[in-house]
């Protein structure tokens, strides 16, 4: 009987959710492939003749290829989710609250060394490149400034010339993105602490500022758009447009630990939750496909970038059930999201997101090629040959900063605010035995 029961329990932890790995590797991996084809044109379809009897013939993965930039919006998702579990924890279990003080020092201890080393080595190639020289010969010290002052504040995306335009590397925009977002949550997890079972309202209404510039402010931009020769991207990408997706990723933090805490975890559950997840990635496949055929009748602006904008909040909600589903699945299907390889990539991934990007670039750059095009006219052999490449240089760049700039520096950084808390507890503390030798 106990063998029986112990067979129908499944463990769920409300700590370590060891799937999620897989899912930023999932993500990390997608959006490489994306930037990877926009600079080789290398589109592989695979036959699949043995299984024609199942009325399937090849895989097509071009739906990945071409809409795989709508996978950033699940790493700002994801970041959400786990950023909130440990309030989550604390609000539902009981368990001790995150300080404000020490969310923003493990937050720079995460974003900092490796964002301003970026920075730092961009500026320098920027520099050595005289990419800041101007038409007309002359340094644009205007401009230089401005690029720089902008990226070193993570306000690159409040003007296009600094976030399109920039010489200091386009993909760290999300970092920006996040750090506005890191501004704004601990007084959305304070105010939701203080409305208690108000707090689904509050997030609501979060979520409605951000539907709100959506449908609103950012439909009628798209709208005059083509007019005003504006590039749409400076409303899809903005932080209030993933107001929705942070909630979204709130709440699913919220609902995992109400699941952890109230409902018994059986692996009937489980099956259940495991066949949920399968099915969610099928609708994540639907919803790539209407992103690749979208048609908004809006002549002379990217379709697809409207549906990002535009079906963002029906995509995140897809998101949800997938996150949700996978964190408490069947165990073997856990673990197979949680395994080495993809625990691997999650832990390089914020360096393999930032560097691989302008890696591919410089990398067809060197083998003389001025655009993908023209690596597609080479030939397949040479497209899979960047793309190997390419990949191999991103993933040891990736894991060399990670090794010997990221996790030092926010080692340093950790110690040194942990140095200074138990320096302030001693200070607090009186010294009973002096005290008794004056007395």
């Amino acid at each position: 009987m106990n063998r029986i029961k112990k067979w129908i329990q499944m463990d769920l932890s409300a700590h370590r959710i060891d799937a999620l790995d897989g899912v930023r590797a999932l993500c990390i991996l997608i959006v490489l492939w994306f930037h990877f084809w926009q600079q080789t044109w290398l589109m592989p379809v695979y036959e699949l003749p043995f299984l024609r009897h199942l009325g399937i013939t090849r895989i097509n993965p071009d739906l990945l290829r071409r809409a795989g930039y709508v996978f950033v919006d699940m790493m700002l998702f994801l970041s959400a989710f786990l950023l909130f579990l440990p309030h989550a924890r604390a609000m539902i279990l009981g368990e001790r609250t995150p300080g404000i003080r020490e969310f923003y020092v493990k937050r720079a201890a995460r974003i900092f060394p490796t964002y301003y080393f970026t920075t730092f080595v961009f500026l320098i190639i920027a520099l050595i490149g005289k990419s800041y020289i101007n038409y007309l010969g002359v340094f644009d010290t205007r401009f230089f400034l401005k690029d720089l002052f902008s990226h070193l504040t993570f306000t690159q995306m409040f003007d296009l010339s600094t976030y399109v335009g920039t010489h200091l590397n386009v993909p760290i925009w999300t970092v920006a993105v996040e750090v506005q977002f890191y501004l704004v949550f601990p007084l959305l997890v304070w105010g939701m602490r203080k409305a208690r079972y108000y707090a689904p309202v509050l997030l609501l209404g979060v979520a409605c500022v951000g539907c709100w510039y959506i449908y609103g402010y950012g439909w009628n931009y798209i709208l005059a758009a083509p007019q005003a020769n504006k590039n749409i991207i400076m409303v899809i990408n903005q932080f209030p447009a993933f107001l929705p997706t942070f909630v979204m990723g709130i709440a699913c933090a919220w609902l995992y630990i109400l699941y952890v805490r109230y409902v018994p975890a059986k692996r009937l559950f489980g099956i259940l939750w495991t066949i949920l997840s399968l099915f969610s990635l099928y609708l994540i496949w639907k919803q790539l496909q209407t992103c690749t055929s979208a048609q908004f009748g809006v002549e002379g602006v990217n379709q697809s970038q409207i549906w990002q904008l535009m079906q963002r909040i029906p995509f995140n909600a897809v998101l949800v059930l997938f996150v949700l589903s996978t964190s408490m699945a069947s165990g073997w299907y856990r673990k197979f999201w949680g395994n080495g390889a993809f625990r691997w990539i999650a832990g390089i991934s914020f360096n393999l997101y930032i560097w691989h990007q302008p890696l591919m670039v410089w990398i067809r750059r060197s083998y003389g090629y001025a655009s993908g095009q023209d690596v597609a006219n080479a030939g397949a052999n040479m497209q899979w040959a960047l793309t190997f490449v390419g990949l191999g240089a991103s993933i040891l760049v990736a894991w060399i900063v990670t090794r010997f700039v990221e996790r030092p520096f926010a080692k340093l950084i950790l110690d040194g605010y942990q140095k200074y808390k138990d320096r302030k507890l001693q200070i607090s503390e009186p010294d009973y035995a002096l005290s008794e030798s004056l007395t």
